[in-house]
């Protein structure tokens, strides 16, 4: 696996797991107080779980799913590929990163930590300048499950991010988060809240 291609699942990760709207004293806000609220507390609520499966996909794209499971703050698995192609990735934070396929299995040099940016890097919402305008987007069905959308913007270091949440206000939690990309849409599919996932120590 290209050194390129790590550094793009772990930006996934980060955004995967780091879906909330800063708190003050961060960036500023503007738009709905009420949105801002509404998304606030689903959010908050998500960084709470103590597992969660996400699934992610790129717009358009007619290419094999990424499923990243998360165990707590410290330790993350993706599954990257079908068939036998699958590869693993296990993420023990502030220990190391691992890449496995079949029976081979490597740990990826660079000391403890994954190669890549950091979570200010990989998520614009959480840098601590800038501002951030959330506005409530419409309803929408989503896989059978009502949604209310939620649209926040992100302006930072001249730089201009769009995200779009959907929340399933029958559990306050986020059912979808897209965010638009250079390479397009990336699609976050968030499931499995709270259940019981193992991520056990890599093979090698």
């Amino acid at each position: 696996m290209p050194r390129s291609w790590i550094v793009c699942l772990v930006v996934a990760i980060a955004l995967a797991a780091a879906p909330a709207v800063p708190a003050a004293p961060a960036a500023a806000f503007q738009g709905d107080p009420a949105a801002i609220a509404e998304l606030q507390a689903a959010l908050e609520k998500f960084n709470a779980l103590r597992t969660w499966r996400a699934r992610m996909t790129l717009a358009g794209q007619s290419v094999a799913p990424i499923i990243i499971s998360s165990a707590g703050p410290d330790r993350t698995q993706m599954t990257i590929g079908a068939g036998g192609a699958v590869q693993q990735m296990y993420i023990l934070e502030g220990i190391g990163t691992w890449v496995q396929q079949g029976t081979q299995c490597s740990r990826l040099p660079g000391g403890t930590s994954a190669p890549g940016p950091s979570r200010a890097d990989a998520d614009p919402s959480a840098r601590r300048e800038g501002t951030v305008t959330v506005t409530r987007g419409d309803r929408q069905i989503l896989d059978g499950v009502p949604t209310q959308t939620y649209l926040m913007t992100v302006e930072a270091q001249g730089r201009r991010s769009q995200l779009k949440y959907y929340i399933d206000p029958a559990i306050t939690l986020p059912k979808r988060m897209e965010i638009q990309s250079e390479r397009g849409t990336l699609i976050f599919d968030y499931y499995d809240y709270n259940a019981p996932i193992v991520i056990n120590n890599p093979p090698c």
